[in-house]
């Protein structure tokens, strides 16, 4: 994995972090009848804030997709290093593994994210 691929990756991650942090479902009846879910009375008219809102999003559920298919150690390396890179400290841990061991688990969830993101076309190849 290459400095650039890492980078990418780790955006990627906190895109997802702060997406799943705000992601909630929502219980009972919706307000909107079934044909019409997901559209805005904006969508012809949206501003450039809605357009990086709907690509993040979009960009969220293929990590969330990708994240899935892991090991549930692995992804909670990940969600403890997104959470403690989002605060700024080490606020997050697991008191299973030491720091080292968190950090290595951490290293190898990348290395299984990397393929799966090139695969959607998510990770971007220098040339």
């Amino acid at each position: 994995m290459t400095k650039d691929e890492s980078e990418q990756l780790e955006e990627l991650l906190m895109t997802w972090y702060h997406w799943a942090r705000a992601h909630r479902e929502h219980l009972g009846y919706s307000r909107v009848a079934p044909g019409f879910q997901g559209v805005s009375d904006l969508d012809g008219y949206g501003d450039d804030d809605e357009t990086d809102a709907k690509l993040n999003r979009y960009l969220a559920e293929q990590v969330d997709v990708c994240l899935g298919s892991l090991p549930v150690e692995l992804r909670a390396s990940v969600g403890i290093h997104a959470g403690n890179r989002a605060a700024g400290a080490c606020v997050f841990s697991n008191p299973r593994f030491t720091p080292e061991q968190q950090h290595q688990r951490y290293q190898e969830a990348k290395a299984r994210l990397l393929p799966l993101l090139r695969r959607r076309d998510m990770i971007k190849v220098a040339a």
